[in-house]
């Protein structure tokens, strides 16, 4: 007698033998690719499930990133695959704009890197934060902000006023929060951002103020000029 897998029990040798051929069989056919579907689904939401394919994901990416990069790109430059890109930036920027209603430094201080990555490529200025081989530029930049947070607090180096992470909209015409942060040069002409060579010694030039801080460049403080001259002779976490 046949199972509905159309095979015969008396036809194995044994029980194990015609178990691996119904379970084969059963795997094929459509109930069969259901069921494992849904047990496997189901596993991926368990805890162990979880890490298995972190696991095994990371293996396989490991292994295969050139080729992955590779699709990628090129299926970046489709049509389809430009409108994918677009609607995901689209919702990347959303996400952003919220968080940054919201106050969120760390997005705050990730738009300040993003537009001095955008002013160094486009003035030709060294900087030591987006020309890395160790790491990302980026990572460099955020470890260099909470450094200089854990040194000094979220306050402007020069004032010691404490700087604010405020969202405004420029296309909507509103004004900008003087007491946002802000990144500036301590040496700022001719020097590269990040670090400096100064009296033979390697030095940091990057400090952060407030914007109105930055915007008082041209007629500087006698108080702001004596910090300045501090950092350039001391180094800033010295």
């Amino acid at each position: 007698m046949k199972d509905k897998m159309g095979l015969d029990r008396n036809d194995f040798a044994t029980y194990a033998e015609y178990r691996k051929a119904y379970r084969q069989l059963w795997g094929k056919s459509s109930d069969g690719k259901k069921s494992r579907k849904k047990a496997k689904d189901k596993y991926s939401k368990t805890r162990k499930g979880k890490k298995t394919i972190k696991v095994y994901s990371e293996q396989y990416y490991g292994k295969n990133s050139k080729e992955i990069k590779k699709k990628k790109n090129t299926y970046n430059k489709t049509s389809k695959g430009k409108k994918v890109m677009k609607r995901l930036n689209e919702e990347k920027r959303a996400v952003i704009l919220i968080e940054r209603m919201n106050g969120n430094e760390q997005r705050f201080v990730r738009g300040l890197y993003n537009s001095m990555k955008t002013r160094v490529r486009e003035n030709d200025i060294a900087c030591s934060f987006v020309d890395t081989k160790t790491s990302t530029g980026w990572e460099k930049f955020w470890a260099y902000y909470l450094k200089y947070v854990s040194a000094y607090g979220r306050n402007d180096y020069y004032t010691d006023e404490p700087f604010t992470f405020i969202h405004w909209d420029a296309d909507s015409g509103d004004l900008r929060p003087m007491t946002n942060v802000s990144v500036d040069r301590i040496q700022p002409h001719s020097s590269g951002i990040g670090y400096v060579t100064a009296r033979g010694r390697r030095k940091d030039n990057v400090v952060f103020t407030q914007w109105a801080t930055n915007a008082q460049k041209n007629a500087v403080p006698i108080g702001i000029a004596r910090r300045q001259v501090q950092a350039v002779d001391f180094g800033i976490f010295n």
